[in-house]
């Protein structure tokens, strides 16, 4: 008897179990969501996405495809879609994503698609045609795409496309604005790198210098600033201060203390060659 009262518990509990594991299933796995559900389900689905995995890896990509089966009117997953085929030069799947992301949510991604043609694919115009346009969705408001000012961007834009004259004009409001608010010391020198450049292409060599000097304040180790300072240098005969410039880029060079990016390469990206190159010129040419 007693072991026949064991028994009967002993089933009573592994029906107690089943019985709430068919519960927990209604609850979590059934296949049918309202709408509202859905749109939910899609936003956790691309949060946890960017949390978990490996931006353009394949585990990514399916997650995005299983939210994009519940929600199809969801700006940031067409944003996460186009970035990876931006990456790797895939332009159609890149305009269908991208373009989209950008027709759903304009204030959110049109500066952002005019990151990627900058960056990724070099086209200059359609770049300038975003961030022109984030000036009419917010005016009286600098916008920064991937935490970069437009303005600053504008200034390389133009710089690409040889108006030098628009690209320090943009270089100079970016400065202003950045200066009133956090202080020159704050400014990334590659902006005085750009603007520098421009005013050199203008044959202007003591402005190009003077914004030099002022990147280099800035950040003293930079060995792009400090190349292209000896460049300066040499253009206006100082051949022994171009020696002791072009040195010390060299110096900081194998410190990494030089620009680059990740995935795509800088602009005006300085490499060892640019360097050895320089010094071999000044060394023609200066007395030691």
């Amino acid at each position: 008897m007693v072991e026949l009262l064991k028994y009967c518990l002993k089933f009573s509990f592994i029906l107690f179990i089943f019985s709430s594991c068919e519960e927990e299933e209604k609850i979590y796995y059934k296949k049918e969501f309202s709408e509202e559900e859905k749109k939910e389900l899609a936003r956790s689905l691309v949060k946890g996405s960017n949390t978990y995995y490996y931006r353009g890896s394949k585990s990514q990509q399916n997650i995005l495809l299983e939210a994009l089966g519940y929600d199809s009117n969801h700006a940031e997953l067409f944003q996460r879609f186009c970035s990876p085929f931006a990456r790797r030069g895939y332009h159609k799947k890149f305009y269908q994503f991208c373009n989209r992301a950008v027709e759903l949510d304009p204030l959110g991604n049109i500066g952002y698609r005019g990151y990627l043609y900058l960056y990724y694919f070099r086209d200059y115009q359609k770049a300038l045609d975003d961030f022109d346009a984030t000036d009419i969705l917010t005016p009286n408001q600098v916008d920064y795409p991937q935490s970069l000012s437009v303005d600053y961007l504008r200034g390389i834009c133009y710089l690409k496309i040889k108006n030098y004259e628009k690209s320090i004009f943009y270089f100079d409001k970016h400065i202003q604005l950045e200066t009133e608010k956090v202080g020159v010391n704050y400014i990334n020198s590659k902006t005085f790198l750009f603007k520098g450049i421009a005013h050199m292409k203008l044959k202007d060599f003591d402005a190009a210098l003077k914004t030099f000097n002022t990147g280099l304040e800035v950040d003293e180790q930079n060995a792009d600033l400090l190349l292209w300072t000896s460049k300066i240098h040499l253009e206006k005969g100082d051949k022994k201060t171009a020696l002791r410039y072009v040195k010390e880029a060299r110096k900081q060079f194998m410190k990494e203390n030089h620009n680059s990016r990740y995935v795509v390469e800088e602009f005006f990206q300085t490499y060892i060659q640019d360097i050895e190159e320089l010094e071999l010129r000044i060394y023609s040419l200066v007395e030691i």
